[in-house]
């Protein structure tokens, strides 16, 4: 998982010949951190989300990108009283 400033892609990882060994890069499954909110990788209340992000990765199964975007946006809504119209 990638920072969500990161000045490289989720694309230039995954052509960089010095990480083609590892299984994330081989199982195609690099990710950045969505950015368009604000940083949830960063020490601020809604860091929560990045955790909630990660979640989806990793166990799709149960917490879903759908559940994911839903939470998103009931955080904004309760917390900020903002209509964030996340879509995961």
């Amino acid at each position: 998982v990638l920072a969500s400033d990161a000045t490289y892609t989720t694309e230039s990882v995954m052509q960089n010949q010095a990480l083609a060994g590892l299984m994330a890069i081989q199982n195609q499954q690099v990710f950045q951190m969505p950015n368009s909110l604000e940083a949830w990788d960063s020490p601020v209340p809604s860091g929560v989300l990045g955790e909630l992000f990660i979640a989806s990765i990793l166990f799709p199964n149960q917490y879903s990108a759908d559940q994911f975007a839903q939470d998103v946006n009931a955080y904004y809504r309760e917390f900020y009283d903002f209509d964030a119209s996340f879509v995961g």
